[in-house]
């Protein structure tokens, strides 16, 4: 699609390579295509991105990452899930984005889902630890926006939704993001 009509998602995920949270990922962005946006996956690993200090201005990485996600109509997280948290590469990842906080907001209306991949338990927190300062740096989340899937147990959940909402989740947030920028709102 060009011009008004295009749609770009962009999933961030700081898992290693080829691990369940990136195959996770992929899923969603395979979903966010079916929608017809256009797609990009960042690896957070290969960023270099250097632990937040409130004193420190940012980096270029952290400056490169944050006009990635202004750029996007659509952003989602993706995460393993580490004791029952987010892992540190994508709360590094958040802390960064602090730079958003206050006026001009740019974050306010930008729509983001969230996904973790767990083995045991804890991905509903990761989620959490990735969605709620997202949410208060003013980011819609769309209905199915937030996703885990636990590897042991996603062939067990009921009606296997743990397995057909990653791909949901990416549709969701293309489809929200379309909505947003053909109506575009005051929030």
């Amino acid at each position: 699609m060009t011009g008004d009509k295009h749609i770009l998602v962009l999933c961030i995920h700081g898992s290693p390579k080829g691990g369940l949270t990136e195959n996770l990922a992929r899923q969603a962005l395979d979903g966010a295509r079916q929608a017809q946006a256009s797609t990009r996956l960042i690896h957070l690993v290969d960023w270099g991105l250097p632990f937040f200090k409130p004193e420190m201005s940012p980096p270029p990485a952290a400056m490169i990452l944050q006009d990635a996600i202004r750029q996007a109509d659509g952003i989602i997280l993706a995460s393993p899930t580490r004791y029952f948290n987010a892992c540190p590469e994508i709360l590094n990842l958040i802390n960064w984005l602090d730079y958003f906080h206050g006026p001009p907001w740019p974050l306010k209306g930008k729509v983001a889902g969230f996904l973790a991949g767990c083995e045991e338990d804890g991905g509903q927190s990761a989620v959490n630890a990735m969605m709620n300062p997202l949410q208060h740096l003013g980011v819609a989340v769309p209905p199915g926006g937030i996703v885990f899937h636990n590897k042991n147990m996603a062939e067990k959940s009921e009606d296997q939704w743990m397995i057909t909402d990653v791909p949901i989740l990416g549709r969701n947030v293309a489809q929200m993001a379309r909505l947003l920028k053909h109506n575009p709102m005051t929030w």
